[in-house]
């Protein structure tokens, strides 16, 4: 469980997102490892999710979200 206490009151709105690897711990090093993140999102969006962009880095990511 996440420790965040933040929560999304406005769905119809783009959030700018942050996640970061416990211990700052460079997984997102391996395409192979990203590409797990990036089926997720994939998967999420033919769910409704909508993703305007996002950037990974080797141990975090950004991205906006709705």
């Amino acid at each position: 469980m996440g420790r965040s206490r933040y929560k999304i009151t406005e769905p119809h709105l783009p959030h700018f997102v942050t996640l970061t690897v416990l211990h700052w711990i460079p997984v997102f090093t391996r395409p192979d490892t990203v590409n797990i993140l990036l089926d997720s999102l994939r998967f999420l969006n033919k769910d409704g999710l909508k993703v305007y962009a996002w950037v990974v880095l080797e141990n975090h990511c950004h991205l906006v979200l709705q």
